[in-house]
């Protein structure tokens, strides 16, 4: 959100993690792990975010202060889930070429115990 606001606006503003910890009912705050997705539709229906200026970082899980994210600093005017697997190359630099985007990426078991070298489905490479 923080890059596409650089690129509408021409400024890079921090924009709250905090209200997305203690707002976003369906991240469920530090406990749900949070989802981008979530982030983007509730971003989309509060109709903005304040900055992290005006709602800053506590590093709890505290109540949503509905005051603060009245202060809106930056709105998105929606979000595309685009879902492929497997991910081709050209594909994603469109993606990218077009705007920012935000990737995740399934984290089997052999995945989560990687250590270093070249990931390739299942197997290390050097």
């Amino acid at each position: 959100m923080e890059g596409i606001n650089k690129i509408v606006s021409g400024q890079l503003l921090a924009l709250s993690e905090q209200q997305l910890i203690s707002c976003d009912q369906k991240s469920k705050g530090c406990k749900g792990g949070g989802w981008y997705v979530n982030a983007f539709r509730y971003v989309n229906n509060n109709n903005g975010i304040a900055s992290e200026k005006d709602y800053p970082y506590t590093a709890d899980n505290s109540v949503c202060n509905n005051a603060l994210p009245q202060k809106k600093s930056a709105t998105i005017e929606g979000y595309t889930y685009w879902c492929h697997n497997p991910v081709s190359e050209s594909s994603l630099r469109c993606l990218v070429f077009q705007q920012p985007v935000s990737v995740s990426l399934f984290a089997s078991r052999d995945f989560q115990l990687y250590n270093g070298a070249i990931f390739k489905g299942g197997l290390l490479r050097n």
